[in-house]
């Protein structure tokens, strides 16, 4: 299985990708950040989407298509896993606090990257925009965003018990999120 994704890394069709990238995931699966491998993995991801990275580059053009836009995140997201250092640099730098204004098909990808680069002392920041936000999708990113944290799981979950902050029927989108955080799974 793990011989046919790099065969794929000059393909640009959007759908391709999102198989490969299921298969990643799925593979994620068996691998927490403890295991000795868990950095090979990341390695053999980044070489597999390096060509569609360089392609594609980290911002929208006007030209892109639709499969475009869609494998660009997709891309982007698999750099987040793989812990680009560059990629999560230009990303930060390109976060604005009137979420409103960021690209909404990169929203996520650079709030998570402005995350990482400061350690996760924005995580604060996010949880009172959350609360004031009135766009769905925005507070919806936000939610997102503040489940792949590694140092404020016990404040996430904490969430779920104020329906005032998250209403009761995200608890589930939550509780998602953070099932899919390895860090969440000690709270």
């Amino acid at each position: 299985l793990l011989d046919l994704p790099p065969l794929f890394k000059k393909e640009k069709n959007y759908r391709i990708w999102e198989m490969i990238s299921g298969v990643f995931g799925n593979i994620k699966l068996f691998y927490s950040p403890e295991d000795e491998d868990y950095t090979d993995f990341q390695r053999y991801i980044a070489n597999v989407i390096e060509v569609q990275k360089n392609r594609l580059g980290l911002e929208t053009r006007e030209h892109d298509s639709e499969d475009e836009i869609k494998l660009r995140a997709l891309v982007i997201a698999n750099s987040y896993f793989c812990e680009d250092k560059e990629v999560n640099k230009t990303l930060a730098k390109m976060y604005k606090d009137n979420l409103g204004e960021l690209d909404p098909e990169m929203r996520q990808a650079i709030m998570r990257a402005k995350m990482r680069e400061t350690d996760e002392k924005i995580f604060p920041d996010f949880l009172k925009m959350y609360k004031k936000e009135h766009s769905p999708e925005i507070k919806d990113d936000l939610l997102y965003v503040m489940a792949g944290t590694k140092n404020h799981n016990k404040d996430l979950a904490g969430l779920l018990k104020k329906p005032e902050v998250v209403r009761p029927q995200d608890h589930i989108y939550l509780l998602a999120f953070m099932l899919r955080n390895y860090y969440t799974h000690k709270v």
